[in-house]
């Protein structure tokens, strides 16, 4: 995909045309490091996000290598090449932009989830120390097989499956204990 504007303004000199498309080449790419950074904030520090960036930054200098190519090497080169990075600047911003946006609300569930997790674990820790051996053997193949229900079922459904079920079960493990609560 050649990025090649052409521009029919008498008033301008090759060099005011370089100049033009560099700067929004340069805004393109501080918009697309701001849309980054944005996303490292969103997602966290998972390397899958820095490896893309540099498979994108390996992408952008070989295709506008190869745009270079199929110019050459005259006057309006430099300006070939900053509108290459800017059009391919401004898509990768935009992505990124999209991946921070569908992160958060992942990112959001994932908090809750963590907090309903850490609740099994006390309600289910906290009946299993008052537990003689045997019932404790009881509970434990009960949460094993509950765990296999749950991995199943959560598979199919997807979203807000576990952290549904996990409340579920510590309602239920509440539920089933009788006595005062030790939680």
């Amino acid at each position: 995909m050649l990025h090649l504007a052409f521009v029919f303004v008498l008033a301008q000199t090759q060099m005011q045309l370089d100049e033009s498309a560099d700067a929004r080449a340069r805004t393109a790419i501080s918009r697309m490091d701001t849309a980054y950074r944005h996303a490292r904030e969103v997602i966290g520090n998972d390397p899958r996000l820095a490896r893309t960036q540099r498979l994108w930054l390996t992408m952008r200098d070989a295709t506008c290598g190869y745009e270079r190519a199929l110019v050459g090497d005259g006057s309006m080169l430099p300006m070939i090449d900053a509108q290459c990075a800017s059009a391919l600047a401004a898509d990768r911003a935009s992505y990124l932009r999209r991946v921070a946006d569908r992160s958060r609300p992942r990112r959001a569930l994932e908090a809750v989830r963590t907090a309903t997790d850490a609740r099994l674990r006390h309600v289910y820790g906290a009946i299993a120390s008052r537990l003689d051996p045997s019932e404790r053997a009881s509970l434990l193949r009960s949460e094993i097989a509950w765990l296999r229900y749950r991995d199943a079922a959560c598979a199919l459904e997807g979203g807000a499956c576990l952290t549904t079920m996990e409340r579920e079960r510590t309602k239920s493990l509440e539920d089933s204990w009788l006595g005062d609560p030790v939680w």
